[in-house]
């Protein structure tokens, strides 16, 4: 489809989804003004955090890790499933757990052993979320509202996180920065839009590029959580094949499988993400790394990150790869809401959890 087709493309878009990507700026200010008012209980003896999210939520928690990380006076770990490791206990540790969806099931079986092994717990979570009811007098509880049952909620609730690590002490105060990213944000936006045509367009031209093609995001550092986002928005969005991979590790051994098959080449796209607030180390590692590709006869490219600050990259490069993964549906001829296979796939989940003979 013509991406400068501005009536097809409303056409193809059924459920607004365009409007949902335009708001993510306005999402993350809202989210971080709600972080100031929400109770958080005195916690000033906590010396280790515990982030355990899935989907949207586990982009959330390894985002907002991303940025704490290097000022964090407090050990921060990830975890993307229920079962929580044997050392997770005592009441030094704080386990929150991030839910953006109805299924909190995973999640409060993390917080059911977090609370067994005497650990402090905060829950974010949905308002419509009633997994947690029984436990709302002894749980810790941010709770955010929700229109629907789909949408890019992962900024949303990493906002909310990374204010609550803020006023927990295990991130500077980031008012300033994040405020000025925000308009970095806007500011691209402009030059974004699906009235700007093509030629005009970073995001129109690299979706362009990924027609027909298997694409691996490539990041590195503070920009490794985004190309996994990108990669899931890609998936989730456009219904195309997209993989994620982390500089320096696959220096190690992944550039070893860049030889064959020769014949597919030509229906790959790898792409390397910058960002101009990242190490001389990380850029040279990222440029030379790409040249290795291209000298493989690799197709490639490289997107540089807009904004002054870590979090003005990650938040701009966030942007982009949401209207990259819109205009790339839209190229399909597909609509860009989520696809009905996901909601099938945890129905039967759910089904066979209770019956096992479904499976």
């Amino acid at each position: 489809m013509d991406l400068d087709d501005l009536r097809a493309m409303a056409e193809t878009d059924s459920q607004g989804w365009y409007q949902r990507i335009t708001a993510l700026p306005d999402e993350l200010e809202q989210a971080w003004l709600i972080g100031h008012r929400l109770p958080l209980p005195d916690l000033a003896g906590i010396t280790r955090v515990v982030l355990v999210g899935m989907g949207d939520s586990a982009i959330a928690a390894d985002l907002a890790a991303a940025v704490v990380m290097k000022s964090s006076q407090i050990p921060i770990e990830v975890y993307h499933d229920e079962v929580l490791p044997y050392w997770v206990r005592g009441n030094n540790y704080l386990l929150i757990a991030l839910s953006s969806s109805e299924n909190t099931g995973d999640m409060l079986a993390a917080v059911k052993t977090a609370q067994a092994r005497n650990v402090n717990c905060l829950v974010i979570t949905t308002n419509d979320s009633l997994e947690f009811a029984e436990d709302e007098g002894k749980l810790s509880i941010w709770r955010y509202q929700r229109t629907d049952n789909s949408g890019l909620y992962y900024g949303f609730i990493f906002a909310l996180l990374l204010k609550a690590m803020s006023r927990l002490g295990s991130a500077i105060d980031l008012d300033q920065e994040l405020t000025q990213a925000i308009e970095e944000m806007r500011r691209q936006q402009a030059s974004l839009r699906r009235e700007i045509p093509a030629a005009a367009n970073p995001a129109k031209r690299i979706a362009g590029q990924m027609v027909g093609r298997i694409v691996t995001v490539i990041g590195s550092g503070f920009l490794s959580p985004v190309a996994r986002c990108w990669a899931n928005q890609i998936n989730l969005i456009a219904k195309s094949r997209a993989n994620f991979a982390f500089l320096p590790e696959i220096d190690h051994n992944f550039i070893a499988g860049i030889e064959q098959p020769e014949q597919a080449f030509q229906n790959t796209l790898t792409l390397f993400l910058r960002g101009a607030s990242q190490p001389s180390s990380q850029r040279l590692r990222n440029d030379l790394t790409r040249k290795l590709f291209m000298l493989q006869g690799l197709p490639t490219d490289f997107v540089d990150a807009l904004g002054i600050t870590e979090i003005g990259n990650l938040l701009t490069c966030l942007q982009l790869g949401n209207y990259i993964a819109y205009y790339l549906a839209i190229a399909y001829g597909l609509d860009p809401a989520p696809s009905l296979v996901i909601d099938a796939f945890k129905e039967e989940l759910k089904l066979s959890e209770k019956d096992p003979s479904n499976f």
